[in-house]
């Protein structure tokens, strides 16, 4: 009975991390189209999405089984690789944005990771749009 139930909860467990990961194929599919499109809009709409579920794959607690958490420790991996396209995400669209929708872009990104690697190559940018737009007062 007691072997039964642990069989039942590694399905349960297994089962999990499979719809996570289908979720988030799904939607990083979606936000690479949106990336290469250049659509904004949908970039800022799905990027929380997509955060989400890599950041629910990626908190998975590591199974018991060698060959589990070798799967296990691929999808910790895949998430945050996955979150860290949702940076660059930000980043590429918003650099290549009109000046509103840049600072916009920019600005989740800077709410999403304070430290985000691509800051370093997109403040130029977001300086000169925040002074395209006006708000050069804004500037620190």
């Amino acid at each position: 009975m007691q072997r039964t139930v642990l069989c039942f909860a590694g399905l349960l467990f297994a089962g999990s991390v499979i719809a996570v990961a289908d979720d988030l194929d799904d939607s990083y599919a979606k936000l690479k189209s949106a990336v290469t499109a250049k659509e904004a809009a949908q970039v800022k709409e799905l990027v929380p999405k997509v955060l989400a579920l890599a950041r629910e794959l990626a908190a998975k607690p590591a199974p018991e089984g060698e060959t589990e958490k070798a799967n296990w420790e691929k999808s910790v991996k895949y998430a945050k690789d996955v979150e860290l396209y949702t940076e660059y995400a930000l980043y590429s669209v918003a650099v290549q944005s009109p000046a509103a929708t840049m600072i916009d872009l920019w600005e989740t990104l800077e709410k999403q990771n304070p430290k985000s690697k691509y800051f370093a190559a997109g403040y130029g940018p977001y300086l000169v749009a925040l002074s395209q737009v006006g708000q050069a007062g804004r500037i620190r």
